[in-house]
């Protein structure tokens, strides 16, 4: 069953999201590759992802698995058929056993660490660690503003290079 949060939208096995109005919702896609709709509630709008959805509709969780994996590896195949709850490290295995990731080494980790910038100072922190630190916000909430998965209401963006 869809959160309470969500009452008024309907969701489909196959991935489709009916709005309140009774329309299609249109998904866009994340920065990650994830088909995302935008959801109203408590009279805020927020990006969340289809596949999210789909399992938090329909495939039940009773070991509160905080992950959902695409088991095809195709990020937009949100049927239910394709999805199933995980934890990190089962996703992450999953990732490595199908060759959706290949084994990052730290030097190849350094130079994927992407700058942030504050708009309204100019100033830049070298990750998103660095300007969570700096402005006391827990680093995987500063994500998740950053990559589109939540409502940015910072003046942080990526650094685009």
């Amino acid at each position: 069953m869809l959160s309470a949060k969500y009452k008024g939208y309907t969701v489909f096995e196959d991935g489709t999201v009916i709005g309140l109005k009774g329309t299609i919702l249109k998904p866009g896609i994340s920065s990650n590759g994830y088909y995302t709709v935008v959801i109203c509630f408590e009279d805020k709008k927020q990006s969340v992802c289809i596949h999210r959805l789909v399992a938090e509709s329909f495939i039940p969780n009773p070991e509160n698995k905080r992950t959902v994996n695409h088991k095809n590896g195709n990020k937009k195949d949100n049927r239910v058929c394709n999805l199933e709850w995980a934890t990190d490290q089962e996703n992450i295995q999953h990732a490595f056993n199908t060759g959706l990731n290949a084994k990052v080494g730290p030097a190849v980790r350094k130079k994927m660490q992407k700058t942030v910038i504050d708009t309204s100072t100019g100033q830049q922190y070298p990750s998103a660690k660095a300007a969570a630190t700096a402005f006391g916000i827990k680093e995987n909430s500063l994500r998740s503003r950053l990559c589109g998965f939540r409502i940015n209401n910072t003046n942080l963006k990526y650094l685009q290079q």
